[in-house]
């Protein structure tokens, strides 16, 4: 009878974490500058940043659901233009240093990527600083400013990443 009871809570622990590991849902970020990470003083880079939606069984990440936010350095300002985002998404601040985006209208089926290109302007001298992007999360509702819960099985190691720039003369 112990042998019989015991067999049944293994049984359900098993479908329990199978069911979770099916229900997980993922996103990593990743980026890379051209150039070799230098801009001439005044002149402008891409930089380009990259979410994909890692789920295998899920499906697709909902509007409004994914708010990178960019990090940069005294050295760089964000170009007025020249940036390529993908189609519904859209830049929702933008302040010295700091920038964030939603995927706005934009739902990322699973095994896809989108790529974002900002442009940013060399600003002052630096023997290097880091371009920094980190994954966070929305509510869901436009016009997707507002923090909300990561997705369900999300991977905290792949939600943050980095690109060093120079500016030179």
């Amino acid at each position: 009878m112990k042998y019989k009871l015991l067999e049944t809570w293994i049984t359900v622990l098993v479908f329990v974490l199978f069911f979770n590991f099916l229900q997980a849902q993922n996103v990593g970020v990743g980026s890379t500058a051209g150039q070799s990470g230098q801009v001439k003083l005044g002149q402008t880079i891409l930089v380009e940043i990259w979410v994909n939606n890692t789920s295998s069984n899920i499906g697709p990440v909902l509007p409004y659901k994914i708010k990178p936010q960019i990090t940069f350095s005294e050295s760089l300002h964000l170009a007025d233009k020249g940036h390529e985002l993908p189609t519904g998404w859209e830049i929702v601040s933008s302040e010295p240093g700091d920038v964030k985006l939603t995927n706005g209208t934009d739902t990322i089926p699973q095994h896809e990527k989108r790529i974002i290109k900002l442009a940013f302007v060399g600003k002052k001298i630096s023997k290097g600083e880091n371009v920094t992007t980190n994954l966070l999360f929305s509510n869901g509702k436009s016009p997707g400013d507002k923090p909300g819960p990561s997705l369900t099985g999300d991977i905290k190691s792949d939600n943050a990443t980095y690109v060093t720039l120079k500016v030179i003369q």
